[in-house]
């Protein structure tokens, strides 16, 4: 799963770097 994480990590911060809040939330769901 490492592998789609980062590919989801680029796209977020490529597609869209300005949504914090989105990027908060996210970085929560992968925070164990």
């Amino acid at each position: 799963m490492k592998l789609s994480l980062l590919e989801v990590e680029t796209d977020r911060l490529i597609i869209r770097p300005f949504q914090k809040d989105d990027y908060g939330s996210w970085l929560d769901q992968f925070s164990y």
